[in-house]
């Protein structure tokens, strides 16, 4: 008679983690943080009369957008790009 086979212990499953929602301070802090990369590039390139590259000012369009997008109006107060 064959030997009876040893019963195996369930194997614990991970379970995916829950989709992280990011809130709107998070979406504020990386917009701001996008916002002032940007303006301190341009600031530089006038700071060393320099020209400001399309590429720079394009890159202050789309992240004044981002910030006007949570209703910051910061770029239209400041007179940043959009203004």
């Amino acid at each position: 008679m064959p030997e009876p086979v040893p019963e195996l212990a369930p194997v614990p499953v991970a379970q995916p983690e829950p989709a992280r929602v990011e809130g709107r301070g998070e979406r504020l802090a990386r917009g701001l943080a996008g916002y002032a990369r940007a303006w301190e590039d341009r600031a530089r390139m006038e700071r060393a009369g320099l020209p400001v590259l399309p590429h720079q000012d394009a890159a202050l369009a789309r992240a004044g957008a981002a910030l006007e997008a949570e209703g910051v109006n910061m770029a239209r107060r400041r007179g940043g790009a959009g203004a």
